[in-house]
């Protein structure tokens, strides 16, 4: 079998499945074993009573996982501070050299101590992005009084509107969870849910379907065989060169089953291309293979050797129930095609 992505996919999406408990202690871990590794020395000033500010200062911090003896503080701490921010309209970024920089150049500095992401620190540097990057922080600094609110902002918190929302939450989290479980066995053959349910599930998107293996398998497979008739009358198996016809040797057309069907298609993507259109429901898509034959043919084989007309057949092999008798694979002619 060749799956292609599908199991790399598969074993990811399993991370979702993982309790918080799992991500909280290692993704602390993970920062923990980053931000010993960054480079101290670095301070950072921003602008008095500008809460704006001040969340972005730590965003950045926590983003970039700078060491934890970065100094992070109001301008009014230093009044030398002050009075170069308020002549700069800028926050201050002080390296551990005592050099200061301002406006973007201190977001190229700030992330020059980040142990992931110093390599920033060379693009914002370049001319056209340090340009672009200092006008969009003027810009911004010039209107943050829009945007700031006051550094601490005292908010009553209602113990009781926490305890309804938190209440409230987990009823619906524990119906929605029924609801999937049933929305499951209704997939199954026994349906629970009356029909006038399915808007909850088409407007969370929680109908979806794991029929892939169940509640039975697949039972109907097989391969492909396209016999082609060539312009001087020799009889060929297309596909016996491979859905992108990328070989040059004449086949013989043979309905025998292949050793290893899987390794007649290139990769997943083919496989799934073609077995697609191997379905009734996608029937308008054999026009399109049909006229890539004989293009892709034609293009490297001319005179006698052009390609005429073919068949596209389809040895459809179904899986019989345990105990019963083998059952012969059925030919079935998807398309006929005409090159000329």
């Amino acid at each position: 079998m060749h799956l292609g992505i599908f199991g790399g996919i598969a074993i990811v999406a399993t991370f979702g499945l993982l309790p918080s408990y799992f991500w909280d202690v290692w993704m602390a871990r993970a920062a923990a074993f980053w931000v010993r590794r960054a480079r101290p020395g670095l301070s950072i000033y921003y602008d008095n009573g500008c809460g704006f500010c001040f969340k972005m200062v730590h965003i950045l911090r926590r983003f970039l996982l700078l060491s934890k003896k970065t100094l992070i503080a109001p301008s009014r701490v230093d009044a030398k501070i002050e009075r170069l921010m308020n002549e700069k309209n800028s926050w201050v970024v002080v390296d551990k050299d005592g050099n200061q920089h301002f406006g973007f150049d201190g977001f190229a500095e700030v992330f020059g101590y980040s142990p992931l992401f110093f390599w920033v620190r060379a693009i914002f540097r370049l001319p056209g992005i340090r340009t672009f990057g200092q006008w969009c922080y003027k810009e911004t600094a010039n209107n943050r009084l829009l945007v700031c609110l006051p550094e601490k902002t005292e908010v009553t918190k209602k113990r009781g509107f926490r305890k309804f929302a938190y209440i409230s939450g987990s009823i619906v989290i524990a119906f929605l969870t029924l609801y999937v479980v049933a929305w499951n066995i209704g997939d199954a053959g026994k349906r629970i849910l009356p029909y006038n349910m399915n808007w909850i599930a088409w407007s969370t998107r929680l109908d979806q379907n794991f029929n892939m293996f169940a509640p039975t398998p697949l039972t109907e497979d097989g391969w492909y065989v396209i016999p082609a008739h060539l312009k001087d009358g020799t009889k060929i198996d297309l596909f016996k060169d491979g859905p992108m016809l990328t070989g040059t040797t004449l086949f013989p057309v043979s309905y025998e089953k292949p050793a290893h069907v899987a390794d007649g298609y290139p990769d997943q993507r083919w496989q799934k291309y073609l077995m697609n259109i191997a379905e009734a429901d996608n029937n308008q898509y054999r026009l399109g293979y049909g006229q890539y034959l004989c293009r892709t043919w034609n293009a490297s084989h001319t005179g006698d050797q052009s390609l005429v007309t073919f068949d596209i057949v389809f040895m459809m092999e179904k899986t019989p129930v345990p105990g019963a008798p083998y059952i012969n694979p059925e030919p079935i002619t998807l398309w006929e095609h005409h090159c000329f």
